[in-house]
């Protein structure tokens, strides 16, 4: 399995220092995952107990939290869940639905839980998805009938009067935005604009604070100081606009072209200063936000997928760029290379077209969704060609259409057309903890002696 790894030297002599042992636990848990995996699980959670290397909390990962494993499940929905979202204190879970409603839950949630904490109607199509503002006060639903509605989201039980409709759009709404600030909205429809409203709007609202004539936009993002907006759109082009404009706005600051396909997604990175962008026609490409008027030499293309470049995400620190792709990989690369690039490394393992990759939010761990019915995460440290994901999430019955990391980075949730959202668990401390109360997984003094002669031998569990 493709695990990093730290490797031992015998000829070097061993260590008794707890992150060695763990390491050489680790190294050895790896060696025997696939021929031996119940003394490979033994050997995990000893070296993890010993220290939690990021060697320990790897192969924690790939043995304890791979499978159908979920920490919940979360019914109701009667047609496919489109969006996950985290509030940003981690204390709720909003679901959306082609069923035409969002859905409020306990994200401290465990087993099969049936009943949200708040079910909001009133949409008459199917919901696209749902974003929390800043402080989590507030939750945008966006659909496919052009509104988009904004929510109070400590309200509970059956909510069918959102605290404002959004009816300025003409066909559906692709996507939603809150400024960093919380001040602003941005929504983003078929009918080729893109809108600009005052959070604080109540009731009824057809009247945007601005108007942008941006083409066909399937995605819309504010740049991390707010000043900022770009788009993506179906007519192959990206954009960026002045978020200080007000009325109809037709000219943006900047239009970034080149591709041969339409533009898939749009991503500023952490630090404002870069975009990445995503395209049908194989690439992704990297552009100084900076840049005004037509724009038509990016900082880095970035090539090797050999279908559409479905989603583009930035490391949390900046320096890597993942992307995503119908060729049934996913990528990561170097955000600071300039012209021609090639990746760092090239995940593959999945079988259908793979989207939306996501780091977590400490940048050590990489989560990708597919049509395959599963969700994978990765070692965002791997390079090369790596064929063996962390933890394979397996049980979703369709396509897994969306995902997202808790803001501790302790859980992952997924939605899919199955019907369901999931929480899974990926905080190795309480996969060890719950794994140790099973006397099989106890190592025992022979198996400890067997890896690290010498060190003496205390109980993991």
């Amino acid at each position: 399995m493709a695990v990093v790894v730290w490797q031992f030297d015998r000829a070097e002599g061993a260590s008794s220092a707890p992150q060695a042992v763990s390491q050489r636990l680790a190294a050895e848990a790896v060696k025997i995952a696939t021929d031996r995996p119940d003394l490979a699980r033994r050997l995990a959670i000893a070296a993890y107990r010993t220290a939690p290397t990021p060697q320990a909390q790897n192969i924690v990962l790939h043995l304890l939290a791979s499978g159908d494993r979920p920490l919940a499940t979360l019914t109701g929905h009667t047609d496919g869940v489109s969006d996950v979202a985290f509030s940003p204190d981690g204390g709720l879970l909003a679901t959306s639905s082609i069923d035409g409603t969002a859905r409020l839950w306990d994200a401290t949630a465990q087993g099969a839980v049936s009943e949200p904490l708040a079910v909001l109607t009133g949409h008459t199509g199917g919901l696209y998805g749902a974003a929390f503002s800043p402080d989590g006060r507030l939750l945008a639903t966006r659909s496919i009938d052009g509104t988009a509605r904004l929510w109070d989201a400590t309200a509970r039980g059956a909510v069918d009067e959102p605290l404002a409709t959004l009816t300025g759009h003409t066909d559906g709404v692709t996507d939603v935005a809150f400024s960093p600030d919380g001040r602003f909205l941005a929504t983003s429809s078929i009918d080729g604009t893109v809108q600009l409203w005052d959070t604080t709007t109540r009731g009824g609202a057809d009247q945007p604070l601005a108007t942008l004539t941006a083409g066909r936009v399937n995605g819309v993002v504010f740049s991390p100081d707010g000043r900022l907006l770009a788009t993506s759109s179906w007519d192959g082009t990206a954009q960026v606009w002045d978020v200080t404009a007000r009325g109809a706005v037709d000219e943006p600051l900047a239009t970034l072209t080149g591709y041969a396909g339409s533009v898939s997604d749009v991503a500023f990175s952490p630090d404002g200063r870069f975009l990445a962008t995503s395209s049908t026609d194989g690439t992704a490409r990297l552009w100084d936000a900076t840049a005004r008027g037509a724009v038509n030499e990016p900082l880095a293309t970035l090539n090797g997928h050999t279908s559409s470049v479905t989603d583009v995400a930035f490391s949390p620190d900046g320096r890597l760029l993942a992307t995503s792709s119908t060729d049934v990989t996913a990528r990561l690369w170097d955000a600071t290379a300039r012209g021609q690039v090639q990746p760092l490394a090239t995940l593959t393992g999945h079988t259908g077209g793979v989207y939306g990759p996501v780091f977590s939010p400490d940048g050590r761990l990489l989560a990708t969704r597919s049509e395959d019915h599963t969700a994978r995460v990765w070692d965002s440290t791997a390079r090369g060609a790596i064929d063996d994901s962390l933890a394979v999430l397996t049980g979703h019955t369709n396509s897994v259409y969306d995902l997202a990391f808790s803001p501790n980075g302790r859980l992952l949730a997924t939605g899919s057309w199955d019907n369901t959202a999931r929480l899974w668990d990926l905080d190795a401390g309480p996969l060890v903890g719950a794994a140790c109360d099973e006397d099989a997984n106890r190592l025992t003094e022979a198996e400890w002696k067997a890896v690290v002669p010498g060190v003496p031998y205390e109980a993991p569990c």
